[in-house]
């Protein structure tokens, strides 16, 4: 949605390698999301709050519960 929104593309929002980081560890605060490479304090202010929402309501790898297990 956040490409949309700009107009741009969405590998240029998040690379993706950093996409798959972010799946592999997925970040729960500001310290977790910038210590991902290609996530900095810019893209932190920008989508930080948004993507941290998004990944708490994802399911989880299992697909029964929301990732945070609530």
């Amino acid at each position: 949605a956040q490409a949309r929104e700009t107009g741009k593309p969405p590998y240029t929002i998040f690379a993706d390698r950093t996409l798959l980081a972010i799946v592999a560890a997925p970040p729960t605060d500001e310290a977790s999301f910038l210590a991902i490479s290609g996530l900095g304090p810019a893209k932190w202010a920008r989508f930080g709050d948004a993507l941290l929402a998004l990944l708490e309501a994802a399911p989880a790898p299992d697909g029964d519960t929301p990732a945070s297990g609530a």
